[in-house]
């Protein structure tokens, strides 16, 4: 009876929760009629799920739909591209980064994440977390184990699901109440965990009945630390029927999870609000005055193409309309066919007001940053295109930050920690065993706030090279090996690139060594030759060597 009284617990926070939640369904409702008909799923109190419902009858041009398209294929772009790494592990203490054995660890565990992701089907739903995220300021993502591919992703859309912050505003629980059929609860957790209901179900071989399951995952406060089973985990999971109608059966399922298996990212957060605020939010007057100018324009069309006529009563229904129609009538005045009343569409300004709404769709849902470089006469410079996309891409700054924070901090801590307890990674270094590893996002967004800093050392080190040039000992001034450092961690290269500062004094050790050694050789080789030459002079007479060995005999 225990698990039954929890259950009541936890379906009463569910309630609280979705109360919470539901006065943010009437906006989210608007974004998918208006800008994302196929997300958004909003339970009801039916007996089925809503599958199959037709969910763009409000739209009539997708300019909006099509924008949101875009932004998301730029964040998944700029952000997490599979074409190019995004992120590299590092740690705090910077001299340890230069420890040869510790680079070409951290980027040998960076690499074997990489395949990971590489393998699973990360890079397809990320593309649906950033349509959530654009459209309707919130989405969710569960990141669970797979002993195939090691990890598996399942993007949740709104209103599937309920989501609570703690006092420092992190994402920590999340309760989704969902459809499952009979047959589906029945494979994925056993007969003998169902509810009395649910087990009639299935004996009367109903498997197709749908049935609401809730999965609630929250931080465990009841966790025992010195303990390591599943159910002492850092966060409980929890999964219970809905409606079990007095059934005295229990949990489905009772474990937990070492780290937080959800990503919660948001797009912004105004105040204490738990959930956020979007573009797609931000556009929906446009969006909704567009489909006004286009419903008004294709009526004005159709008023301009096929009017309404004056007929007389006789002729109803015996006039041909189509194109070429004769229609023979009578010459008298009085039984003429003509238009209703005249009209006349000006098209141009109509287009022009539609152009208009549309560019400010574009705008708010930065489709000019993503598409700039095709926008981009051909015959601006490499410089200058880069400059202008560091300047738009800035814009996105505080919500690219929030990205690291929110989505793609939990995503790597969440897949590190899957990896090692899969003993996918060998040993780190003595040197850094129980140190923490931090993540430095390269991706092309998060470049772009740091290309200020590149464009400084190159302009310093190149006015240095040009004082050099009549004032050699300026260069005495420049840490050439830290700049080089600092590009390369500016711009992302692999650690590979750039030699450790170790593996650098062993090089330069060994050239001077060398240079010794030639100089040495060289010096007993002139020693030689003018031994030789001396052996070689005519002592006798009066010359330079004869005086040198007098004035030296007369000492």
């Amino acid at each position: 009876m225990a698990d039954i009284d929890e259950i009541t617990q936890k379906r009463d926070r569910l309630k609280a929760l979705e109360e919470e939640r539901d006065t943010w369904i009437p906006h989210w409702q608007e974004i998918t009629d208006y800008v994302l008909p196929r997300k958004g799923e909003y339970l009801t109190s039916g007996s089925i799920p809503n599958i199959g419902k037709k969910k763009h009858s409000k739209i009539i041009d997708g300019t909006a739909t099509r924008a949101l398209r875009v932004l998301a294929a730029g964040m998944q772009g700029g952000l997490t591209s599979p074409a190019r790494p995004w992120f590299r592990l590092k740690l705090p203490d910077e001299d340890l980064m230069e420890f040869g054995p510790v680079r070409v660890w951290l980027h040998d565990v960076f690499v074997k994440m990489r395949d990971v992701f590489n393998r699973s089907n990360f890079y397809t739903s990320i593309h649906s977390i950033y349509s959530e995220l654009g459209g309707f300021g919130t989405a969710l993502q569960f990141e669970d184990v797979n002993f195939e591919k090691v990890i598996h992703f399942r993007v949740m859309t709104v209103g599937e699901y309920c989501i609570a912050t703690n006092d420092e505003g992190e994402v920590d629980t999340v309760y989704r109440r969902y459809w499952m059929t009979a047959g589906q609860i029945l494979r994925q957790f056993g007969y003998d965990k169902l509810s009395l209901p649910t087990k009639q179900l299935i004996d009367n071989n109903s498997l197709d009945k749908w049935i609401q399951v809730v999965h609630a995952v929250e931080p465990n406060t009841e966790r025992d630390e010195r303990m390591v089973d599943n159910q002492n985990f850092q966060f409980s999971s929890l999964y219970f029927e809905y409606d079990n109608k007095g059934s005295t059966s229990g949990y489905l399922r009772k474990s937990g999870y070492p780290e937080f298996p959800y990503q919660a990212p948001r797009w912004d957060v105004t105040g204490s609000e738990i959930y956020g605020r979007s573009p797609g939010m931000d556009i929906l007057a446009e969006t909704k005055e567009l489909q006004e100018v286009s419903k008004g324009q294709v009526k004005a069309i159709h008023l301009e193409t096929d009017p309404p006529m004056r007929v007389p009563a006789e002729y109803v229904g015996k006039l041909i309309r189509l194109p070429g129609g004769i229609n023979p009538i009578d010459s008298n005045e009085g039984k003429a066919v003509g238009r209703l009343f005249d009209f006349k569409l000006d098209i141009g300004a109509v287009t022009a007001l539609r152009d208009d709404i549309r560019l400010q769709i574009r705008d708010g849902l930065f489709n000019d940053l993503f598409l700039m470089m095709i926008d981009t006469p051909t015959e601006k410079t490499a410089t200058e295109i880069a400059a202008r996309q560091e300047e738009k891409l800035l814009m996105l700054g505080p919500v690219i930050e929030r990205q690291f924070y929110e989505l793609l901090d939990p995503l790597i801590d969440r897949t590190f920690g899957i990896m090692n307890r899969f003993g996918m990674f060998r040993p780190p270094p003595k040197e850094i065993q129980g140190m923490p590893i931090d993540v430095e996002y390269v991706s092309l967004l998060a470049q772009a706030q740091k290309l200020v800093g590149t464009q400084a050392i190159s302009a310093f080190t190149g006015f240095a090279i040009g004082i050099s040039e009549i004032y050699p000992p300026a260069l005495d001034k420049v840490d050439f090996d830290e700049a080089i450092d600092q590009y390369g961690d500016m711009t992302g290269v692999p650690p590979t690139i750039v030699r450790a500062d170790d593996h650098v004094a062993v090089i330069r050790k060994k050239r001077a060594a060398e240079l010794a050694k030639q100089q040495q050789m060289q010096q007993q080789i002139a020693s030689i030759q003018g031994a030789k030459e001396m052996s070689e002079t005519n002592t006798e007479g009066s010359n330079a060597l004869v005086d040198l060995r007098n004035s030296m005999e007369n000492i």
